[in-house]
């Protein structure tokens, strides 16, 4: 009967620890950013049927964190930037999203560095 360390298996193992403390860390650093782009569409009064606020969303993907507006709102750019109706109308943008990531740019950095280094 053979005994011996796998070192491919242990190698897989140790990477998907470390993916998952990643995701974790990623997780924690992101909070503020996601919290405040709700309180920002909360306070601007842009809550109707409260779909702006469920598409706040975030992802982890190959070490890269992705924040912005997922289903059910559809409409997060056009509020965002502004649009021009189909009646020819201009509404102009209400920002909820740039001012959040512009206040919490250095919290989001100070937490980035105490957590990851």
């Amino acid at each position: 009967m053979k005994t011996g360390f796998k070192l491919d298996s242990f190698i897989g193992e140790t990477l998907k620890d470390l993916d998952k403390a990643e995701k974790t860390v990623l997780r924690r650093v992101i909070a503020p950013l996601t919290k405040q782009i709700r309180s920002n569409i909360k306070s601007k009064g842009l809550v109707d049927d409260g779909n702006l606020l469920k598409g706040v969303k975030f992802d982890i993907y190959r070490h890269t964190v992705l924040v912005g507006m997922a289903p059910p709102a559809f409409h997060g750019l056009l509020v965002e930037l502004g649009h021009t109706a189909p009646n020819g109308a201009v509404i102009p943008g209400n920002p909820y999203f740039l001012p959040a990531f512009q206040s919490t740019k250095g919290e989001i950095q100070k937490k980035l560095s105490e957590e990851w280094f």
